[in-house]
């Protein structure tokens, strides 16, 4: 992220990062689906992102894996080859 992009970032409040992980999260399956195709669908969801960079929503993704939210495989910093669902128990 640019050093403009990161300000934006770090002006969110956790309102923002929950509304905008339940997008992510609203797009994601219980398949696996490609990490770009879920980022994109919520940009547009959210018009455009809200301005904020692709980056974000991937980092987000990365997030929500970490957190046991959602399963990976795949390097997550790859979205395009990169695939996440929802975590099975």
């Amino acid at each position: 992220m640019t050093p403009e992009q990161r300000r934006m970032v770090d002006q969110l409040s956790e309102r923002d990062i929950k509304e905008m992980d339940q997008a992510l999260l609203s797009n994601a399956s219980s398949e696996w689906c490609q990490v770009a195709r879920i980022v994109t669908t919520t940009m547009i969801e959210l018009d455009n992102g809200r301005g904020l960079p692709n980056v974000y929503f991937a980092e987000r993704i990365e997030h929500l894996v970490r957190e046991g939210v959602l399963e990976s495989k795949e390097d997550l910093t790859r979205t395009r080859v990169s695939e996440v669902r929802f975590k099975t128990k």
